[in-house]
């Protein structure tokens, strides 16, 4: 009786064990959570890496959605239900297109399995392709090939003179002369040197003139690029600054007495209007500093709209009124129309004002 009783004591100290083994749950069990693809060559196109798992549970397990961190990576998988005791993937295969360097990507996969989410990870390091002449000069005009065809000087103090340079080579079988033509006043533009015999490269230098560009806020200038003489297509070359007043110079005493901004009203909502309805909106702008407040210019994000100052300066204590016409020709939907007014006013430079509202068709 007693060995009998022994027997039983060990069978349900142990079966209990034996049929946890095993869950009522799927489970997704991996041989491995992480690849490391080690150094893989930009050129060489998209690498995968296929995770297996197996189902350890006592269910189906139905994979019901994977993602991945980036763009870059992209996943694949089981589709049909996995048996218990069935294997099953998760495949994700990484784009090294223009990513040199190393990286490291995860994987999440959403399922009915007994712990959901699952986060796979992927690494490894890219090696570029060659820095070649198409690659770091990519604008080509004519048998000029240049780094870019559009120069930033980005912001500048109004009384400011910069310099950039755009790097240039001569790609054909025989020499160039680089002349310019439409070179707006305020920009010195010269080409460092002006012939370039074959395979040779130089620069071209642009010197900007914030004075006597004359004009606030973000402003756009084209030039043409001419090679021996004659216009090549696509030829114009983009210029953009950001001129703005320097106020650093401004005393404690200088920025108590200064001008402020302000308008009674900073959004105009024009409402539900038809398509080719001219919404016209003002706004009432106030000085209510010591000083007189000098509106330097008035810029919108769009050429559909057209705003004016009634006055560019304004007394301490008096107002105007600015005007602002959307054309909503070729509008539809929700709208927002900026209306940027760059003044003196040290600690408002520039006031944002909104015309909002829908067009319909």
């Amino acid at each position: 009786m007693k060995r009998w009783m022994s027997v039983f004591f060990l069978l349900a100290l142990f079966f209990p064990a034996g049929l946890q083994a095993q869950s009522r749950q799927p489970f997704m069990a991996f041989e491995t959570d992480v690849h490391d693809f080690g150094t893989i060559p930009e050129e060489g196109g998209p690498v995968t890496y296929r995770f297996e798992f197996t189902n350890t549970g006592g269910a189906p397990l139905i994979i019901s959605n994977v993602t991945t961190s980036c763009g870059c990576t992209a996943p694949s998988w089981s589709k049909e239900p996995v048996l218990p005791g069935a294997k099953g993937y998760v495949s994700a295969t990484y784009d090294p297109r223009n990513r040199p360097g190393k990286f490291e990507k995860t994987i999440t996969i959403v399922s009915n399995a007994e712990k959901s989410p699952v986060i796979l990870r992927i690494s490894g390091e890219v090696t570029g392709n060659l820095p070649g002449v198409e690659n770091m000069l990519p604008v080509k005009i004519g048998n000029l090939r240049l780094s870019s065809n559009t120069v930033s000087f980005g912001d500048l103090n109004f009384g400011d003179q910069d310099r950039k340079s755009l790097y240039v080579m001569n790609t054909g079988s025989s020499t160039v002369q680089i002349s310019f033509a439409d070179v707006p006043k305020h920009l010195l533009v010269m080409p460092n040197p002006a012939q370039l015999k074959p395979g040779e490269s130089g620069t071209i230098d642009i010197t900007y003139e914030t004075e006597l560009k004359n004009a606030w806020g973000f402003v756009t200038d084209r030039f043409q690029i001419l090679i021996n003489g004659k216009a090549e297509p696509l030829n114009r070359i983009v210029v953009t600054a950001s001129i703005k007043e320097d106020f650093s110079r401004l005393s404690p005493k200088d920025m108590a007495s200064a001008p402020v901004i302000s308008a009674e009203k900073e959004t105009f909502d024009f409402g539900t209007v038809r398509q080719g309805t001219k919404v016209e909106a003002s706004y009432v702008v106030k000085n209510t500093g010591k000083r007189d407040l000098i509106i330097r210019d008035v810029q919108t994000s769009c050429g559909c709209t057209v705003a004016v100052p009634g006055d560019k300066i304004i007394k301490p204590g008096k107002s105007t009124t600015v005007k602002a016409v959307f054309d909503t020709r070729g509008y539809h939907g929700t709208q927002n129309k900026l209306v940027m007014i760059i003044s003196n006013d040290p600690k408002t430079p520039k006031l944002n004002l909104w015309l909002k509202g829908t067009v319909e068709k």
